[in-house]
């Protein structure tokens, strides 16, 4: 865009949204929007809008979220950069395309090294006091300094973007072999929600018994499948039933009855392989 700008500051009520403009998120009430329009209350406007002028109103070229936002706040009057009516349509959408592509938030590690210097240059100051000075929730800022729990294989991860906030503060929760083992499973390709369930899994004692009982019942038949050895939880469970699910699928292949199946699976009992697991 060649044409001259001025830059004036306009009342929000004579800046109108552009139909034509790509961004089609920019009003309403969503939490973003909300938090904006606290900042701007709090600070004022920083950016300028880009506007067109139209006679006695201006289109909003840029800024929409702003306008938005102001409005939301009660903000009578905004900074604006303004295009006289001589700027083409051209111009104009080649503008909204562009100038958005160009605008890169902070990754969640920047915000990271940002709080941690603001928190160095505020001697005394807690995530509480930063959460109130930057206008996010403290439970945002707690995510993004638990960090610091975390060992420096996990902070070299975050700094590459290899891993998003979500995970470095559900691995900040465990002990640092932990964080090793189940930073390398995310790298490895594991999602963020099955780090999660891994989590979750390790928090929960094992529990072994000498036998697992599982009633079951269809339309023609009720019984016990009984799955029994000297020390088994649910894994060893599952992987017993496996076993003995392809041992029928086997005898029904060879055309076996059930008496001949058992007397099968009888011999082949009185073999035990090492730890003596069975399924009854």
């Amino acid at each position: 865009m060649q044409s001259q700008m001025v830059i004036l500051l306009l009342a929000a009520a004579t800046l109108l949204p552009d139909p034509k403009n790509p961004r089609k998120v920019a009003d309403g009430q969503d939490s973003e929007l909300l938090l904006l329009s606290q900042d701007l209350k709090k600070r004022g406007c920083l950016v300028p809008l880009i506007v067109k002028r139209r006679g006695d109103v201006y289109m909003v070229i840029d800024g929409h979220r702003r306008r938005a936002a102001a409005l939301l706040a009660g903000i009578e009057k905004l900074p604006c950069r303004v295009f006289e009516e001589n700027v083409s349509d051209a111009e104009i959408r080649e503008a909204q395309l562009v100038l958005p592509l160009h605008a890169q938030g902070l990754t969640p590690y920047e915000v990271y090294c940002g709080a941690k210097n603001w928190l160095s240059l505020h001697p005394g100051s807690t995530a509480k006091h930063l959460a109130q000075a930057i206008n996010r929730s403290e439970s945002y800022v707690s995510m993004i300094l638990s960090l610091d729990r975390c060992c420096d294989e996990i902070k070299k991860a975050a700094a590459e973007n290899k891993i998003c906030m979500n995970d470095w503060y559900a691995l900040s929760k465990e002990p640092e072999p932990r964080q090793r083992e189940l930073l390398a499973a995310r790298l490895n390709g594991a999602s963020t929600k099955e780090i999660s369930r891994l989590r979750k899994k390790s928090d929960k004692p094992t529990v072994r018994m000498p036998k697992v009982k599982i009633p079951l019942c269809n339309d023609t038949a009720a019984g016990v499948v009984t799955v029994a050895g000297e020390n088994i939880d649910l894994n060893d469970t599952e992987t017993l039933l496996k076993e003995a699910l392809r041992a029928v699928r086997s005898a029904k292949d060879k055309n076996l009855d059930c008496r001949t199946a058992q007397s099968v699976w009888r011999d082949m009992a009185s073999k035990p392989k090492a730890g003596g697991n069975h399924v009854a």
